[in-house]
């Protein structure tokens, strides 16, 4: 759908420049949306993994997951820079089924737990901004769930279409194994373990040759932005659960186990976005008060009268 038309107009090689030019387009789209939500230095913090301990700057050289990437960070910007903190619960499921779709229908299974990721976080981002914790909780467990209704109700409409190519049967027959292969599926050097998928990727990714370095210094510099802060004690509760949606690759790769051994030169990207993630819950600008109602019409907690003052 993609890659056939700008080939026949441009080449391969004119595709990989376009796919490097949209690539970085949407690194500066993310930034500045998450700096305009949490702050530039958590901006730079969540990025930072991103681009220098993945291959996110060859993926052009991928042209496939170069799409699912750009799906995948497109997915939350449009979430930062759209959606807002009020808007209902079933908007917010609505904006990540969408998303789940568009992944699996552009991006199929290159990173696609990054993609959930990545969108229930810009989700986290804009409902933590205002209103009751229970409210942002909400909203971002309903984008959690849209986004993976939707990835599955895309990937089954494919399905649905090819029985009509190839017969129900085949269908079946193609399904059954496939969900049996990545589920539980038996490759040489896997062993039994539940871990094997998670330990596979995880090497991959603290292989990469700035982990030794880069990953103090990351710690360093988020421990100094909470320090002058100084307001966690105040927002902890929202920082859970922004952080919360770290926890989607880990679960990812304990369940695909047979896909991520595989895979897992490339299924560690999702790992660089879980830290990111984190860096950025630690030390998200954030409200450091909840609404009450004490508040007036204008967010602002009136004060009280003074003594011998007419109320």
């Amino acid at each position: 759908v993609v890659l056939r038309p700008s080939v026949a107009l441009l080449g391969v090689s004119g595709t990989r420049l376009v796919a490097a030019g949209v690539l970085a387009g949407a690194a500066v789209a993310l930034a500045l949306g998450l700096a305009r939500r949490v702050g530039r230095s958590s901006a730079a913090l969540f990025m930072a993994p991103l681009l220098l301990t993945t291959d996110y700057i060859d993926l052009p050289g991928a042209l496939v997951h170069a799409i699912g990437m750009i799906v995948t960070v497109g997915g939350a910007v449009a979430i930062l820079r759209y959606l807002r903190s009020d808007s209902s619960v079933g908007t917010h499921a609505l904006v990540a089924f969408v998303l789940g779709g568009a992944f699996n229908f552009f991006g199929d299974l290159t990173n696609p737990d990054a993609a959930w990721a990545l969108v229930v976080a810009a989700t986290a981002i804009v409902a933590v901004g205002s209103g009751p914790i229970g409210s942002a909780l909400t909203r971002t467990t309903a984008a959690a769930g849209g986004w993976i209704i939707g990835f599955a109700w895309m990937w089954l409409s494919k399905w649905v279409a090819a029985s009509f190519v190839v017969g129900f049967s085949t269908v079946r027959d193609v399904v059954r194994f496939q969900a049996e292969e990545r589920l539980a599926g038996d490759t040489a050097g896997m062993g039994d373990s539940r871990l094997v998928g998670l330990r596979s990727a995880w090497d991959e990714w603290l292989n990469e040759p700035l982990i030794p370095a880069l990953v103090p210094l990351l710690l360093v510099a988020a421990a100094v932005v909470m320090w002058r802060r100084r307001d966690l004690g105040a927002t902890w509760q929202r920082r859970v659960v922004l952080c919360s949606p770290a926890m989607i690759p880990f679960v990812w790769h304990l369940v695909m186990r047979q896909h991520t051994f595989v895979h897992g030169w490339f299924t560690y990207r999702s790992f660089a976005v879980a830290f990111g993630i984190v860096l950025l819950a630690a030390t998200a600008r954030l409200p450091t008060t909840e609404p009450s109602n004490d508040e007036d019409n204008t967010g602002q907690i009136p004060v009280a009268p003074v003594a011998g003052q007419a109320r």
